[in-house]
């Protein structure tokens, strides 16, 4: 058992150049570009409730990962065996990539509730999964265990949203923002390593919910009729996220790379230009529609 989990010798034999650009692909869907992309586009162009409820429950999971991670400092398997560079630096079990790629995928079958959704989600939350053995950078209990947290965290967040909880969700935004805003500082506070880097996560969090409460009120975006015009601001909306995002981790590294307050803001300001600064510039070029106002009463 201890040499099927952890021994990594078979992957030499399985490479191949016409594999590794595919596994390539789908560990691309792990990091942190493919998010910036594909959360927004789908808040703009399909559904603003639908990636609201998925933002919210990738990056709850995102961070319960690295909390582990540096709570754990399971090692990753020796470097001689990867070909992905980008996780050094940081622990192996449970995979993030594995968790966050169940995660985001079956929930997107269940709000879409077609067959064929979950048969995709299988295949790509697979592929994700097996990306990382291959690429050598994680074992196979990394795997199993990212792969336990992830439909955990499906089936938690799917209670979440049953009467329950009611109570949570018949609360004032502001109400649930502060208790949220709490919680994420006492986990910061009780973070095994420092929480580093991570704290972007719970800015980008808070302001995503807060921006898009107040769009609900206010802003009131809504996708176009047009298909070009959702695929005009879908593709400038996300040049403009990509750039803000490598701004912003400039102008850190510059200014104050250590600064968790600075981290923090960094996430907000991401957060707050997905559900409010982009859609309201759309609005402004005529991209974008305004709403009818909510009913009250």
């Amino acid at each position: 058992m201890e040499t099927f989990l952890h021994d990594m010798n078979w992957v030499f034999a399985l490479r191949s150049d016409a594999l590794t650009p595919i596994f390539r692909g789908f560990s691309w869907l792990g990091y942190i570009t493919f998010f910036l992309i594909a959360l927004p586009i789908g808040y703009w162009a399909w559904s603003k409730d639908k990636f609201t409820r998925l933002a919210i429950l990738i990056f709850i999971s995102a961070l319960l990962n690295a909390f582990l991670k540096d709570l754990w400092q399971n090692p990753r398997p020796d470097p001689a065996f990867w070909l992905d560079h980008g996780a050094e630096g940081s622990f192996g079990m449970p995979s993030g990539h594995t968790q966050i790629g169940i995660v985001m995928w079956f929930w997107l079958a269940y709000e879409i509730k077609q067959k064929w959704a979950y048969v995709a989600a299988a295949i790509i939350a697979s592929g994700i999964a097996f990306s990382r053995l291959y690429l050598g950078v994680h074992d196979v209990e990394d795997i199993i265990v990212g792969s336990a947290l992830g439909f955990a965290s499906l089936g938690l967040y799917w209670w979440f949203f049953t009467p329950t909880f009611k109570t949570w969700h018949d609360l004032p935004i502001l109400a649930r923002l502060g208790a949220l805003s709490l919680a994420l500082v006492a986990v910061f506070a009780l973070w095994p390593e420092g929480v580093g880097q991570n704290a972007a996560a719970g800015g980008f969090l808070i302001a995503w919910m807060a921006g898009a409460a107040y769009d609900s009120t206010y802003t009131r975006f809504e996708k176009p009729a047009e298909w070009w015009k959702a695929v005009l601001f879908s593709v400038v909306g996300t040049f403009g996220m990509l750039f803000l995002y490598q701004y912003l981790v400039d102008f850190q590294e510059a200014t104050a790379p250590d600064s968790i307050a600075l981290t923090t803001v960094n996430g907000a300001v991401l957060g707050f230009y997905v559900t409010l600064i982009a859609p309201r510039l759309f609005q402004v070029l005529g991209l974008a529609q305004r709403g009818l106002a909510k009913k009250t009463g």
